[in-house]
């Protein structure tokens, strides 16, 4: 459904502004709104997301490749958030504002690994203050429950995942 509305919201006009205008008329107000969109940072849902909102949290995988796709990520994703605050100002969307932040998040961390130990330390030398302090830890469990379609919280709530989820849930809370 996704693609279809990519396909169709591309063809529209202010389609970059459709999740914003949703949210300002939503009957309950929220303390957080998570949209977990895919990692390309072109398209309509991509801009709707950045549009909405007031952080950005760059996933970083502790992989031998993930640190330099993560600075290039960075980048895009920087220059990105400004171009859509800067076109939500331009068009007077209602609660467009020029302010944002972006956070980084560590994952797939397995500490049993000196790599990713390294990576880790490389990845906090590069992102210093943007990082979370959590780094969400590989799991053979996260994979099952995307699988399955629930959440680690339900598949296994005492495992290190989870545990870390919970963490980072703490420090998003902190940091609003």
């Amino acid at each position: 459904r996704l693609v279809l509305f990519e396909e169709s919201a591309a063809r529209s006009l202010h389609a970059q502004s459709r999740l914003v205008r949703a949210l300002e008329r939503m009957q309950r107000p929220f303390d957080f709104v998570i949209l977990d969109c895919p990692p390309r940072t072109e398209g309509v849902l991509a801009a709707n997301a950045l549009r909405a909102t007031d952080t950005a949290v760059l996933v970083i995988e502790a992989g031998a490749f993930a640190l330099q796709g993560a600075i290039r990520a960075r980048a895009l994703l920087e220059e990105k958030l400004r171009a859509e605050k800067q076109r939500a100002h331009a068009d007077g969307e209602a609660g467009a504002t020029d302010a944002f932040a972006l956070r980084a998040v560590g994952t797939m961390f397995d500490k049993r690994a000196r790599i990713a130990r390294e990576l880790l330390i490389g990845i906090h030398a590069r992102f210093g203050s943007l990082l979370f302090d959590t780094a969400i830890r590989t799991s053979v469990r996260l994979r099952e429950a995307a699988a399955l379609g629930v959440t680690i919280q339900s598949l296994d709530p005492k495992g290190g995942a989870a545990q870390d989820f919970a963490a980072l849930a703490a420090e998003v809370e902190a940091h609003a």
